[in-house]
């Protein structure tokens, strides 16, 4: 038993219990006003033995379902959010909130431009391209009034690219920058939110490295913005992966199955995976697992991949001078590299 106060009434009432049997009694129409339709009674009975309502002056308040009174039913709590769902509540709310417009505010004074993707759309053009991780973390829901079958974003980078390709279709170089909640069906991680807000900026029609050293310096000024501490920066490039994939032949499935295999370092997989492949390639492919660490990986790099094709070559010679250029401009910062990082692999085309 608990004491609590009435809504809009400085009187006190107490919290009881009413025995299973005579809930029993009441049960379709007990689910049915407390928005419990989905349990089954085989579920309830077992964990449920006595079920707690309201008293004020001698008697249950809304129960039986059409009886009078004011009281809050207090074991069935109609606004618990889903897991990983939150509210952000003040002052943290505006706190992000001005953090939120200190980092677009930068990203525009670099020349960046704002742009606003949709919460939901259909799912043939909000997954096109995507990988099985992005399908996994999209919710799905059916559209009433064209039938067709619609997904939540859960990232907003490949809407964004879309916006580039087939609304905006500038020429040249297109710098554009975003801000927004997206929604994950799973959660990245055991405590991660399934609600995150996601800032980016992205610069589209320019391959060089000067366009990567361009977004990266940026990405250290927005850190730099947010006082995050002891920055250290992690380089990899799809297209080292991406290049021996398609010089190996492999199938989407083979390609999707090695792709999760090299992020999780599980290297008798990737054995596994490469087996009836050329050994010279098998051989390459499985570099990738432990093509991990300072400056000297990149040299390494060079040995273990020397007769990879000419795409290959070339990603490795462009994260060469992108080290070199963020080595120049920011000597305090601690540089790692890992060739097996593929991040954002099926929508970003260079370093990640």
């Amino acid at each position: 038993m608990c004491i609590m106060r009435q809504p809009g009434n400085s009187r006190l009432f107490c919290v009881c219990t009413i025995d299973w049997p005579y809930l029993n009694q009441n049960a379709a129409r007990f689910f049915e006003e407390s928005g419990l339709q989905g349990l089954s009674r085989a579920f309830v009975v077992p964990v449920i033995r006595r079920i707690t309502f309201c008293f004020t002056q001698g008697r249950p308040v809304g129960w039986p379902p059409g009886s009078q009174g004011n009281g809050v039913m207090a074991t069935v709590d109609r606004w618990l959010l889903p897991d990983g769902i939150e509210e952000v509540l003040p002052p943290e709310a505006a706190r992000i909130e001005v953090a939120r417009r200190q980092v677009l505010d930068l990203f525009q004074s670099w020349g960046y431009e704002f742009v606003v993707t949709p919460h939901i759309e259909y799912l043939e053009s909000l997954l096109t391209g995507a990988g099985s991780d992005l399908d996994l973390r999209t919710f799905k829901v059916i559209d009433p009034q064209s039938g067709r079958q619609m997904g939540f974003r859960a990232d907003i980078t490949p809407q964004v690219a879309r916006i580039d390709a087939h609304t905006l279709k500038r020429e040249g170089p297109s710098r554009l920058c975003y801000a927004g909640s997206v929604l994950h069906a799973q959660p990245r991680a055991l405590s991660s939110s399934r609600s995150p807000i996601q800032l980016g900026a992205e610069l589209y029609g320019d391959a060089s490295p000067s366009s990567d050293v361009e977004v990266i310096s940026l990405m250290l000024a927005m850190l730099q913005l947010a006082d995050v501490p002891d920055v250290h920066m992690d380089l990899g490039h799809v297209g080292i992966y991406r290049g021996l994939a398609r010089a190996a032949g492999l199938s989407g499935e083979v390609e999707q199955q090695l792709f999760d295999a090299l992020q999780r370092k599980a290297i008798d997989e990737v054995i596994a995976l490469t087996a009836d492949l050329p050994q010279e390639l098998a051989t390459m492919l499985r570099a990738l697992v432990d093509l991990c660490g300072g400056r000297e990986v990149l040299d390494a790099a060079r040995d273990r991949l020397a007769g990879a094709p000419a795409p290959v070559l070339a990603a490795l010679d462009d994260l060469l001078s992108i080290a070199e250029r963020l080595a120049a401009r920011f000597p305090q910062l601690p540089l790692y590299f890992d060739l097996g990082e593929l991040r954002g692999y099926h929508y970003h085309t260079g370093v990640v």
